[in-house]
């Protein structure tokens, strides 16, 4: 994806990013999780509501792109109202039922 075409995205992705009031986070780390428990990248969705593992806590995103080994997620980053874009390996990616 190009940068401008990630930028419209992300506009476009902001206005339906909220976190829900009464979704409770993983309580597993994300390398404690076995091999069945880990999707591979390619099972993540564009759009698809997921928990991110980032700044040392689970946190709501969405998929942005995945890849063989990574998938671009974004979320808020902690502390701020920002958008933080990053590309994460699937052990610190989950889906997550979209109410929460």
């Amino acid at each position: 994806m190009r940068s401008s075409g990630l930028a419209r995205y992300l506009v476009a992705l902001s206005g339906h990013f909220t976190k829900p009031a009464h979704a409770t986070h993983p309580c597993v780390a994300p390398f404690d999780r076995t091999e069945v428990e880990v999707e591979s990248a390619e099972r993540y969705e564009r759009d698809a509501p997921v928990w991110v593992y980032a700044g040392g806590a689970w946190r709501h995103g969405r998929v942005v792109e995945a890849a063989d080994t990574s998938v671009l997620v974004c979320y808020y980053a902690p502390g701020s109202h920002d958008i933080a874009v990053e590309a994460v390996t699937p052990p610190c990616v989950m889906h997550r039922k979209p109410s929460g």
